[in-house]
């Protein structure tokens, strides 16, 4: 995702400082963005109730409820999940970095920030989203197809499976002559090969989440 396809995309700036909201807002609208803003984790996550943001900015020290609660509720809710968080903080402490790792953040920006480098991770992490909605989507269509396939197959190989029955009950002697040791191998396979489709689709309902 280039800027050109990034005008347009939803950005929430949460920030108690009036400074940085008014500062980011101007720059990532002058840039084609979508900006709401927020002064306090309570606001913004009333905001995200009527208007999903693609992306939040996110300040760790705020009054009342910080940026670390704002985001743990934000990642326990499944409507607001999966929204990225980008952390603006001044602290540079490793602790308190892996802690909002840790919480679900996917980024953070240190205070003072460049607006080119906000606009930059902004633009990464929503292109590494916008791929993995992709990839998801790929991994679904292919373990349904494998899931149709594997159960289209699983019935002819029955059908198989009852002629080799026939076969081998049709052909006399006791097992010595070669039709019917030829009979009794592809009986044999072709068990094989169910099981091995059986697999396949308990495999395929795993991954779809229905076993």
């Amino acid at each position: 995702m280039n800027l050109e396809k990034a005008k347009g995309i939803k950005v929430l700036v949460v920030d108690d400082d009036p400074t940085n909201l008014s500062v980011l807002f101007s720059y990532l609208a002058e840039m084609g963005l979508k900006v709401f803003v927020a002064q306090d984790g309570h606001n913004a996550l009333e905001q995200i109730g009527y208007e999903r943001p693609d992306i939040i900015l996110l300040d760790v020290l705020m009054p009342e409820i910080d940026g670390f609660e704002t985001c743990r509720r934000l990642k326990s809710n499944p409507a607001t999940a999966d929204i990225p968080v980008i952390f603006m903080t001044a602290l540079s402490d490793v602790k308190d970095i892996i802690k909002g790792f840790e919480i679900g953040a996917v980024d953070y920006v240190t205070k003072p920030f460049k607006q080119e480098v906000v606009l930059a991770r902004i633009i990464t992490h929503l292109t590494l989203q916008h791929q993995r909605t992709e990839l998801y989507k790929l991994n679904t269509m292919k373990n349904k197809f494998f899931s149709i396939v594997a159960h289209d197959m699983k019935e002819v190989l029955s059908t198989l499976v009852s002629l080799s029955n026939f076969l081998v009950m049709s052909v006399p002697g006791n097992g010595s002559n070669k039709l019917q040791r030829a009979a009794k191998m592809l009986e044999s396979s072709v068990q094989n090969a169910i099981k091995l489709l059986e697999n396949l689709l308990n495999w395929a309902k795993i991954q779809n989440g229905t076993m």
